[in-house]
């Protein structure tokens, strides 16, 4: 780009940011591939899926001390 054409473009003083949504299409775009789920994250489901990792430790430890002891 030269400069003339530089000095002509408008100055812009805010500036565009696309959406979470919009940035996923990007990305999956830029891969080749098209969205095929939505991602829709609610409260409710950011708690269980927390809830499940977060007791994920806690059954393996029950199961192998079981499995240990006999």
């Amino acid at each position: 780009m030269d400069l003339a054409t530089e000095k002509k473009r408008p100055l812009q003083t805010e500036t565009e940011v696309p959406s979470e949504a919009e940035r996923d299409e990007q990305a999956l775009a830029r891969l080749g591939k098209k969205p095929i789920l939505k991602r829709r994250f609610r409260f409710l489901s950011i708690l269980g899926f927390t809830c499940t990792i977060l007791i994920t430790w806690e059954a393996e430890l029950v199961i192998f001390t079981i499995g240990l002891t006999k």
